[in-house]
């Protein structure tokens, strides 16, 4: 594993941000950066899928060229190649494009799973109420609990690299991409600095990673620590602006060879079909305690929704009188 891996611009994909098995019953919610000022995350999903969560305490994280977005990574690239070429000129062709090239070969072995910030959001009903009765839901999670849960429960994510925090939707010309070079260019500066004192014969401590305050967090096994700093790993976690009324948070994992095969082997690795084709995807354990709340799409009518989610919900081990954000269903007045 590459400790301080953000200023090694030659990133081993399949050691950095490993997860260290003798340590990961260490970790607490403490460790981990605050980067939303409310720690609730939102999956939404239909009923067939918040079925399948609550029965098998079980989520689905799907390879990134499977999403539904056409253009995931393919947006972050563009992002990294134009704050490349903006900070470094001339020098960009022969540096950078060696890490894009390498970031490209590694998506065929991210897998994401994707939740909301919002959790009454219109443009999120809409996407999940596309069955025969129009129906949606969403469960909340506390993401540190989520966290930890999935590191504490899959052991096959201790050979991964696993980072989480919100989706860049490049508002603005300070992206992720931007910051990750940022903060690349500052580290090397006070390493040359800490080296130019100690060939003078100057003692100087040795250079630390720059603090950020991006909401995007990294988790070192090897230590193990959480960092909050912007790295090559955002490509992952940038979209074209048109997506950001779904305010996205979300936890990528990076997977080795290996990893998939103990996946595999474990029965976590699978393919599901949708729309006519095969998806890839790994199925990850988690706690039930993880869940703090549920909610139903506008369009769910029967008188009988919320009784039948509170019985669903008992027969699955979770006291729905104890969530703290309880069940509730959608504020937005619509019909249909």
């Amino acid at each position: 594993m590459v400790k301080g891996c953000y200023i090694n611009m030659e990133l081993d994909f399949n050691k950095v941000g490993t997860v260290d098995e003798n340590l990961i019953f260490q970790i607490t919610s403490s460790m981990i950066p605050s980067i939303n000022k409310k720690q609730t995350i939102y999956h939404y999903t239909s009923i067939n899928g918040i079925k399948n969560i609550l029965d098998k305490k079980k989520l689905w994280f799907t390879n990134i060229d499977y999403m539904n977005d056409k253009h995931e990574v393919i947006e972050g690239l563009k992002q990294f190649e134009k704050a490349g070429k903006k900070l470094y000129g001339d020098g960009y062709d022969k540096h950078c494009k060696k890490i894009i090239s390498k970031l490209k070969k590694q998506k065929n072995k991210v897998f994401v799973c994707c939740f909301s910030l919002d959790r009454d959001e219109l443009s999120m009903w809409n996407y999940y109420t596309k069955d025969i009765n129009n129906q949606g839901y969403n469960i909340g999670f506390d993401y540190k609990n989520l966290i930890i849960s999935l590191l504490k429960n899959n052991k096959e994510l201790h050979s991964c690299s696993l980072s989480f925090g919100n989706v860049d939707y490049c508002l603005s010309e300070k992206t992720y991409a931007h910051q990750a070079y940022d903060m690349v260019t500052e580290s090397l500066k006070a390493i040359f600095a800490s080296l130019a004192c100690w060939l003078k014969g100057e003692k100087r401590s040795q250079a630390e990673m720059p603090e950020s305050d991006v909401p995007y967090v990294k988790y070192f096994g090897e230590e193990p620590c959480f960092r909050r700093a912007p790295s090559f790993d955002t490509v992952y976690f940038m979209k074209k602006p048109c997506f950001s009324k779904e305010n996205e948070f979300r936890i990528v994992i990076q997977a080795t060879d290996e990893a998939l095969e103990e996946f595999k082997n474990a029965n976590k690795y699978k393919f599901r079909e949708s729309n006519g084709i095969l998806i890839p995807y790994i199925e990850l354990e988690f706690s039930i305690a993880d869940i703090i709340g549920i909610t139903f799409s506008p369009t769910t009518k029967s008188d009988l929704s919320m009784r039948s989610m509170e019985d669903y919900c008992c027969y699955n081990g979770i006291n729905a009188k104890e969530l703290k954000e309880g069940i509730k269903k959608s504020k937005i007045p619509v019909r249909f």
